[in-house]
């Protein structure tokens, strides 16, 4: 599994096209509903008891015909308690991906914070919101997608507001116990790593999770308010290619343009903990680009993504890179530029 990532992740560095070869998108699926005119689980094979004016949209689905929608305060369901139970607990974490087409209402995006998935007791412990939009003016990563469940609040680096109202975008968390990251991913591409640091632990993914709102049934001023597909969640770290196959995205033909020399870094060597300026090249990246940069260690692992939006001409990248040499490189899905980063 981990392979496939690295190489998924250096072939998206290097620009290099590859196969999508044996992706079995069934293997480790334990919850799966895809809405098309009922809350039945189609792993289980039960319906989902619900909760407030649930309804379906009709020619309005990312995956069929039909999605459920979410738009009263109280409007939920509820997954079956023991679909996720731990098969596999690495230090009391369990490892688990969670992925999901959604569709804001328009009007409400930056108006409220929004859950999509709140796991209600975890096991018995306390349960944590594994995915959410944070609340407008948040002092923390406000109006971004964001997960509490590992005893603290890790970021996708993603707004939808302004970017996706009214708009399907496909949303995507993997918790990984072993390396204790948390991998987002927007519409099929990687926004942020994130990882647990001070010894906090990755909490199991299990129990009863509830759909749509806060993990507090009495919590009314949270619940998410539009519309949702396909809902998938997996006993094990789904790879990114899986990941952008769940998106739609055709990686079949993939390939990216090297662009000689478009990228600077500064400072270079620098120390851990120190800033790196970015500099991009207007002629190839035009300001006002949206870029993905990535950073590759020598063995080919993808140590850090983010996701820039509306780039002028120079990313200013906050790291925390243990000594060594790695490879930096920028995208904006057409062309591609790399450079050398050493950290002393």
């Amino acid at each position: 599994m981990k392979r496939i990532s690295t190489l998924l992740s250096l072939a998206l560095c290097l620009g290099i096209a590859i196969p999508v070869m044996g992706q079995n998108l069934d293997s480790g699926l334990v919850v799966y509903y895809n809405f098309e005119g009922d809350l039945v689980d189609s792993i289980s094979g039960t319906a989902a008891p619900s909760n407030g004016n649930l309804t379906f949209a009709d020619d309005d689905s990312k995956t069929g015909s039909q999605s459920i929608r979410f738009f009263t305060t109280d409007s939920y369901f509820k997954t079956p308690a023991e679909a996720l139970i731990p098969g596999r607990e690495i230090d009391g974490g369990t490892p688990a991906s969670f992925a999901m087409w959604v569709k804001h209402r328009g009007a409400s995006l930056g108006a409220k914070r929004q859950n999509y998935l709140a796991q209600e007791d975890g096991c018995g412990a306390t349960g944590r919101v594994t995915l959410y939009l944070q609340t407008p003016g948040d002092g923390v990563k406000a109006d971004t997608i964001v997960s509490f469940v590992g005893n603290d609040r890790t970021s996708s680096e993603y707004s939808p507001v302004g970017v996706a109202a009214d708009e399907w975008i496909h949303l995507a968390l993997t918790i990984d116990p072993e390396t204790r990251l948390f991998n987002f991913y927007v519409n099929g591409r990687l926004t942020n790593q994130d990882s647990l640091t001070g010894g906090k632990q990755v909490e199991p993914s299990c129990g009863e999770y509830i759909v749509g709102h806060h993990k507090a049934d009495e919590t009314e001023t949270q619940t998410f308010d539009g519309l949702m597909d396909d809902l998938r969640f997996y006993n094990r770290v789904i790879t990114e290619t899986e990941v952008a196959l769940l998106a739609g995205l055709d990686l079949s033909g993939t390939r990216e343009v090297l662009a000689a020399s478009a990228l600077s870094l500064s400072a270079n060597p620098v120390r851990t903990g120190e800033a790196v300026t970015v500099s991009l090249d207007h002629d190839v990246f035009a300001p006002g680009t949206d870029v993905q940069l990535r950073v590759v260690d020598l063995q080919g692992r993808l140590v850090l993504s983010r996701t820039y939006q509306s780039v002028i001409d120079r990313i200013q990248l906050e790291q925390n890179l243990v000594p060594g040499a790695y490879s930096v490189s920028v995208t904006d899905g057409r062309r591609l530029a790399s450079g050398k980063l050493i950290v002393r």
